[in-house]
């Protein structure tokens, strides 16, 4: 099958005469309408198209092709616009939903159901959900725990002007003003802490003397504390942790030992209201020609019924007559 230019030929189809463009089909001239005709691929406007030059059946078998791809491509776009028309269905079904609990979360404010409507807008990422779910925990921690009720609010933006906005602002207020209450009562429950500890230490010991001996011909100085067993308890043990001075006010080290602290032991049974130390003393504790005086530093008593009670700090001074 050919294309062929010639003049005044007649076609051996139909018999038209003086047909200017003719096909070779099967050996035999054939004219533009006859051609259309027995394989329906004749151009308009530019004549026989490219392929009719082809083989018949490649001609054809092209005609396959093109019909498979155009239903590949309509099966294709019917895919994805089902997929499309999908997505929207779930969309509009999950705003529906969040919708829904959206309000219902509205309504259990509403309500003061602080802790149901908690619950229903956890993770929730949808319109001012999450600004609703700290005003509700908010809400639950503003009689307990104002700091924790103040925590949720700052999370709330200072420009939100969505419902429960004023409520919002008025909480903010509250919390501030629960805040310094618990402070207050905070302070004033640490200072009758420290002052039932101060009875407690003021009530346990009382120490009369901290001394230290001139030191002797090697450097050795000795030192003795007098103390009475104030408590109702028998003490077992009671440990002294001193420190020495020398003359400017300085801390000083044992030349041999290399340590300032030294911490002597008393074996009791001491009994309560028992005095004890006076002629008593730790031989040689430090040996610095240096040292005139010993500061305690630290009290550890250790009574009969297994309970024990440790003084240091600013308490040392309290027990000290």
């Amino acid at each position: 099958m050919s294309i062929t230019n010639e003049e005044d030929i007649t076609c051996e189809v139909c018999g038209t005469k003086s047909a200017k463009k003719y096909v070779m089909i099967d050996n035999k001239k054939v004219c533009k309408d006859c051609a259309k005709k027995l394989i329906e691929n004749i151009d308009e406007d530019d004549g026989i198209k490219e392929s009719i030059d082809q083989p018949q059946e490649q001609v054809i078998e092209k005609k396959k092709d093109e019909k498979r791809n155009k239903t590949f491509l309509i099966g294709t776009i019917t895919v994805i616009v089902g997929i499309i028309i999908i997505c929207i269905f779930f969309g509009v079904l999950a705003r529906e939903q969040n919708d829904s609990r959206y309000t219902q979360g509205i309504d259990l404010i509403k309500v003061g159901k602080y802790s149901d409507a908690s619950g229903l807008l956890l993770n929730m990422e949808y319109k001012n959900s999450k600004v609703l779910y700290n005003y509700a925990n908010a809400q639950i921690k503003r009689t307990t725990d104002g700091l924790a009720a103040e925590s949720f609010l700052n999370k709330i933006p200072n420009s939100y002007s969505g419902e429960f906005a004023d409520e919002i602002k008025a909480l903010k207020e509250s919390v501030k003003e629960t805040i310094n209450q618990q402070k207050q009562q905070q302070a004033e429950q640490k200072k009758q802490q420290q002052q039932a500890k101060r009875e407690k230490i003021r009530s346990s010991i009382l120490i009369s003397k901290v001394s230290t001996d001139n030191p002797n011909s090697a450097g050795g100085v000795n030192f003795r504390v007098v103390w009475k067993n104030t408590s109702d308890k028998v003490i077992k043990y009671c440990f002294f942790t001193v420190v020495p001075y020398n003359a400017v006010g300085d801390i000083v080290s044992c030349t041999i030992r290399r340590e300032s602290e030294y911490t002597g032991k008393v074996t009791g049974p001491i009994a309560p209201g028992e005095w004890y130390g006076e002629g008593k003393y730790w031989d040689c504790a430090w040996y610095n020609n240096s040292i005139v005086k010993a500061k305690l530093k630290k009290i550890v008593i250790n009574y009969m019924d297994g309970t024990s009670i440790q003084i240091e700090g600013n308490d040392i001074d309290s027990v000290q007559a």
